[in-house]
């Protein structure tokens, strides 16, 4: 029976390939597509019924927040829908907005506020070769699963701004947006991919946090924002062109990054940027500004065949530095421990307990656990080196020898 199934599998995938091969539409004839109301979509999904759609045209706004019956209220001024089917559309057609964020005014006339909607998914949501010919907003959406835009064509402004997904795979392959895209302070347990994509308006993945991320092949002729991300994983971005500047600026690359035959037509920035991996930049072309103001490396970058409009210098980690990613490292737990208290207290600072994320999501969780022992065990003594900014309190009480032992297998888990 196992090997029965096995079989079939791989044929059902193919038989999608094909399909979705054969459901591409000319961007301007849509005759023969069948249409659907949006309303009629949301009306199966408040009867809990999965959507799934192939070669159709939606008409009118497919609004997610209208679905009251799965709204609940988080906060004084925060709805939530919560969408636990399955979302499957290939080869659509979307006619209206895609709406997966809104605000309303309410209260009486003497106080009124904004009330903001967001909506949880949680099952798969695909959006496969579909073409949106008005807006789409995913702002401050959750997704248990990946998500799936492949192939996908944006024809006006599309935002996926605080967005968090917990799946493994979230897929963007050959997208075209021809506006504005943005991807701001967005959360991704797993990885990432646009490679192939195509953005002719803003391409802003600032404040981006996610693990590998794929964007090789990727043309953004206004350039692109990729400052204040946080990568636990690999950035593969070769074979990139940009048209404008580009910003790797403020951001934190843990694993390897590969810029390789990048053509960067405008200014590139790294300024303060921390590379912990190993990093590429072979036979790329920058044919303007680079900036790398601050800068830092912790192994020599590769540099074969680089073409630059002026010479440029690449710092890399100092021996003072040495010690930095294990500092940083027990500066997460402390930041974590606190907290937890201040929640325990019912008191935050930045998010309050249902909006933050104390573990799982910061760049330091999988290398935690080379400290969290030595930290339990000599807790008092990091905090007092901590106030005073004397680590010989540390060398006193285990041995300068033993902690530089543990300090290097910071350094052997990055090579």
């Amino acid at each position: 029976m196992k090997r029965i199934i096995w079989t079939i599998i791989p044929f059902m995938m193919s038989l999608f390939s094909f399909l979705a091969c054969s459901s591409a539409q000319s961007n301007d004839d849509v005759r023969e597509l069948k249409e659907v109301e949006a309303s009629k979509i949301l009306r199966k999904i408040a009867k809990g019924e999965d959507i799934i759609l192939i070669n159709s045209i939606i008409k009118g706004d497919l609004n997610f927040t209208d679905l009251e019956e799965f709204t609940q209220l988080s906060s004084p001024t925060q709805l939530t829908t919560h969408i636990r089917q399955t979302l499957y559309f290939q080869g659509c057609v979307f006619l209206g907005k895609v709406i997966a964020h809104d605000r309303s005014l309410q209260g009486n006339e003497k106080q009124k506020q904004y009330v903001y909607e967001k909506v949880h998914f949680g099952n798969n949501v695909l959006f496969f070769d579909c073409d949106f010919r008005d807006t789409v907003n995913f702002n401050e959406a959750t997704f248990e699963r990946g998500i799936d835009f492949n192939q996908a064509i944006f024809r006006e402004k599309v935002s996926f701004n605080h967005i968090s997904t917990l799946g493994q795979q979230n897929q963007f392959i050959n997208l075209t947006a021809e506006k504005s895209f943005q991807m701001i302070s967005s959360s991704f347990i797993g990885n990432l991919n646009f490679k192939g994509a195509k953005f002719f308006e803003e391409a802003n993945f600032q404040g981006i946090s996610v693990y590998d991320m794929q964007m090789s092949n990727l043309e953004a002729e206004r350039g692109l924002q990729l400052s204040n991300a946080s990568l636990l994983g690999n950035l593969y971005f070769n074979y990139v062109k940009c048209g404008g500047n580009c910003s790797f600026a403020f951001s934190r690359y843990m694993g390897r990054v590969d810029m390789l035959q990048c053509e960067f037509n405008g200014d590139v920035t790294f300024e303060r940027s921390y590379f912990y991996g190993k990093v590429r930049f072979n036979r790329s072309q920058f044919k303007n500004v680079v900036l790398l103001m601050d800068s830092r490396f912790f192994f020599e970058p590769e540099l074969k065949e680089v073409i630059v409009n002026e010479p440029i210098s690449i710092e890399t980690i100092e021996s003072k530095r040495e010690h930095e990613l294990f500092s940083e490292t027990i500066n997460e737990i402390i930041s974590q421990n606190i907290t937890r208290i201040l929640f325990e207290l019912d008191g935050y600072l930045f998010n309050n307990q249902e909006n933050a994320l104390i573990e799982d999501g910061t760049n330091y969780e999988h290398i935690k656990f080379l400290v969290e022992e030595f930290y339990e065990t000599y807790k008092e003594e990091i905090i007092a080196s901590r106030k005073n900014g004397n680590i010989q309190i540390i060398y006193d009480t285990v041995g300068r020898k033993n902690f530089e032992a543990l300090n290097q297998l910071f350094h052997i888990s990055h090579k």
